[in-house]
């Protein structure tokens, strides 16, 4: 082994032992006296990379393809080092590059297929995942990404398909166990899912992810071997905070479960708690993101964009969390005619990028319906599709203005059931990490009902208003009614969830497998000693 050589191993040695700044000096140190080494100035950008010195990175790594041109493994490493940076444009340039000079070295399409996932370009990830199995149908990864891909597309009975390959090609690995039991959760097999979830759990004891989505689908006594378990490892210091909030969220089910409600608040309040320290809600962000909103549609004359007739027609759910919007999701696509996608972030992200202060607010929203016109034209050939991701309230004005012809639901239901529903149920998206605190929540809900009715007022009867409470107790009266609205005939087997339903992939996957019932209503009524800050801000509710 050369000199060089050595000395490079050596570095790679305190790399993967974590000793970043050593390995730097050193790698540095190598470059200064081996200036052409490609082979150097390629892992002096790794280390810089490690060390989160991204743009240090590039200059490496750009070093190195000015040196040699056909260097692929530098591209692949730009790549990553543009991905951290957010620029996704220069990192998916680089991965094609690397795929073009190596398209035999799989990782490369990998991380392509990533970054096109990151970036909800689902097609063309599943495009890519698609080529790479076909050289070689035995890539573990391949198999969980294109999953994942079409899990986003809705399509459960392939992404079962893939998470199954992912299992054959190592069944002793307990995320391909947990992946199929949740697959099984979301297409209402519960049999099959608990059987996937402990079978993950056999492999990992200490998988509290696994543990958490079995207990959700399942009802334990306090004598149980497994409720015992839970308990014994809510108490182990060995676990970090995310694996310590599934068992807590799992215990306080537990003891709701069985009408132990003081001990179930009890772990609940210490779920949340823990969460809340790890993802604290910036309100002051929102608040300054609500007002700019506003201040700029008021200020800003967005003609409507024309509607394209070649692209589903979008029906938006809209509200809080916990408000229902699952059922009504599940009722519309009873019909033929409507594909449900659950909850498209596109629209959400891209609007947040919206330079507000810019003069080109219509060339941006222009781009923004384009962009959402790509997402959903790959999801279905059926003419209308209902996204449901709630969030999109933030934004109602300007997407009636991307899409004059679209239909907005804004479903409302109890504040304090609603409030009470968000905070009991684990929310890990850090966008609703207003959930983890009751006081947060009730500031976030009189936020929403401060900007719904600013749209109301903007668009009065282009919203079209439910009440969960009306819809539960009468559900064939207010169907016609939203069916109505969107411009479809009514028929009476779309409120017969239970026999219609397809995938759920929300907090509501369990109950939404029942015939449509009361049972939610006034729920918090189990939990009024412990929800006093809910109760004083909703006194009438």
């Amino acid at each position: 082994m050369s000199d060089i050589n050595k000395k490079l191993d050596d570095v790679q040695r305190l790399f993967q032992q974590g000793d970043l700044d050593l390995a730097l000096k050193k790698i540095s140190k190598l470059v200064k006296n081996n200036k052409n080494n490609v082979l150097v100035h390629n892992y002096r950008g790794i280390v810089l990379v490690g060390l989160k010195k991204h743009r240090e990175a590039l200059l490496s790594f750009q070093k190195v393809v000015d040196l040699n041109p056909d260097f692929a493994d530098a591209y692949s490493n730009m790549g990553m080092a543009y991905q951290q940076l957010s620029n996704f444009t220069h990192a998916i340039k680089s991965y094609k590059k690397a795929i073009d000079i190596n398209g035999d070295a799989l990782h490369y399409r990998l991380n392509l297929a990533s970054i096109y996932l990151e970036n909800d370009k689902i097609h063309l990830a599943i495009h890519e995942l698609s080529n790479l199995l076909e050289i070689n149908s035995n890539v573990e990864h391949a198999h969980q990404l294109i999953a994942e891909a079409y899990i986003r597309q809705s399509n459960l009975p392939l992404a079962i398909e893939h998470h199954q390959k992912a299992w054959n090609i190592n069944p002793v690995n307990p995320l391909n166990e947990y992946l199929l039991g949740v697959d099984f959760v979301w297409s209402g097999k519960p049999k099959e899912a608990e059987k996937h979830l402990e079978e993950a759990i056999k492999i990992n004891p200490e998988y509290c992810e696994a543990i958490h989505a079995l207990v959700r689908i399942r009802k334990y006594l306090l004598d149980d071997p497994f409720a015992v378990r839970i308990l014994s490892l809510s108490k182990s210091e060995s676990l970090g905070t995310k694996d310590q909030c599934f068992i807590q969220f799992s215990l306080s089910k537990i003891y709701d479960d069985v009408s132990e409600y003081e001990l179930a608040f009890h772990h609940l309040e210490k779920a949340n708690n823990l969460m809340r320290g790890q993802h604290p809600f910036n309100f002051n962000q929102m608040n300054k993101l609500f007002s700019q909103i506003t201040q700029t549609y008021e200020k800003n004359s967005i003609p409507p964009l024309a509607i394209n007739n070649d692209v589903p027609s979008p029906i938006f759910i809209i509200g809080m969390p916990r408000s229902g919007s699952s059922l009504i999701e599940q009722i519309i696509t009873g019909s033929p005619k409507v594909f449900g996608a659950g909850e498209i972030s596109t629209l959400h992200e891209n609007f947040l990028k919206m330079d507000f202060t810019g003069s080109n607010l219509s060339d941006q929203v222009r781009l923004i319906q384009k962009i959402y016109e790509e997402r959903v034209t790959h999801l279905t050939d059926k003419p209308y599709v209902v996204d449901k991701l709630l969030l999109n309230f933030y934004w109602v004005g300007f997407i009636k203005r991307a899409f004059p012809g679209c239909k907005i639901i804004h479903v409302q239901r109890n504040p304090v059931d609603v409030c009470f529903s968000a905070y009991q149920n684990l929310f890990v998206e850090g966008a609703l990490s207003f959930t983890y605190d009751q006081e947060d929540i009730i500031t976030f809900y009189q936020k929403y009902e401060e900007m719904m009715a600013y749209w109301s007022q903007s668009l009065g009867d282009n919203i079209f208003q439910v009440c969960y409470e009306d819809l539960v107790s009468n559900p064939a009266a207010e169907a016609k009614k939203i069916f109505n609205f969107i411009g479809i005939q009514y028929e009476d087997h779309f409120i017969e969830i239970d026999r219609n339903i397809k995938s759920v992939q929300t907090a509501s996957d369990i109950q939404l497998r029942k015939p449509i019932n009361k049972n939610s209503i006034a729920r918090w009524k189990k939990y009024e000693p412990y929800i006093s800050p809910i109760l004083k801000a909703f006194p009438s509710n």
